[in-house]
């Protein structure tokens, strides 16, 4: 959780998730804008819906550099858990639900056209799939992989929470580790060279003003003698 608190962010996914996303641009975008100090907090009441509407959800949360909490306040379902296991903390309140299973889809058309659909339908549950791997134990993943329900209540979900890994924090931890690993900034050397540039940049203004003032007054410019240098003109005579 922040120490420092920005901007506070409220949305509320209330009912089904609907399959026109325009109508989450105003939330996505608020998500892609918030800084690392603030804080959004997603209040959730939703049977699911929309898989192409929750995934671009879930894009938009991966970009926000800004805190999230899912706050489960009645039910989570479906798609709407996958928002709600991909914010950086989730919390319910007592009396709420968490339903996990299957995508279910219709399809029309001939036989072609539903085999691929099936295979679409595969490759997307295995990758929604692996939100769940620390959260669901194997048996309860081997129920939702052959099309059953698994419900949970707050209490389970609070237990299982203490030991989940959120892939936000994960992603976080491995920015912090790539930061590391770069070249930390030298910060006496960055002084001296502002120092110095603004040193030579005062000289120059200095010389410019003196120049100007000069040839305006038409007044005339002393200069230095020039030294020279003196030569040795002794030659060495070898008489051997």
């Amino acid at each position: 959780f922040p120490v420092t608190i920005g901007k506070l962010y409220d949305y509320y996914l209330i009912g089904e998730i609907k399959p026109n996303a325009f109508e989450y641009t105003e939330f996505m975008q608020a998500l892609r804008q918030m800084s690392p100090m603030d804080l959004c907090v997603i209040h959730v009441n939703s049977p699911g819906g929309s898989v192409h509407s929750g995934e671009q959800i879930l894009s938009a949360m991966k970009d926000s550099e800004g805190y999230i909490i899912a706050s489960i306040e009645g039910e989570a379902s479906s798609m709407t858990t996958q928002i709600c296991l991909n914010s950086d903390e989730v919390v319910t309140s007592d009396g709420s639900l968490f339903l996990v299973h299957n995508i279910s889809a219709g399809a029309i058309g001939n036989m072609a056209s539903i085999s691929d659909t099936t295979a679409y339908l595969n490759k997307l549950n295995e990758h929604l799939a692996k939100t769940y791997d620390t959260f669901l134990t194997e048996e309860e993943k081997d129920r939702v992989k052959h099309g059953r329900d698994v419900v949970l209540f707050a209490e389970d979900v609070r237990k299982r929470l203490e030991t989940f890994e959120y892939p936000r924090r994960k992603l976080r931890e491995e920015m912090k580790e790539d930061r590391h690993e770069e070249e930390p900034l030298d910060l006496l050397e960055m002084i001296e060279g502002v120092i110095k540039n603004s040193v030579q940049d005062i000289g120059t203004l200095v010389n410019d003003s003196i120049s100007k003032a000069l040839s305006k007054y038409d007044l005339p410019i002393k200069q230095k003698p020039i030294r020279v240098k003196k030569v040795s003109t002794k030659v060495e005579v070898n008489n051997e």
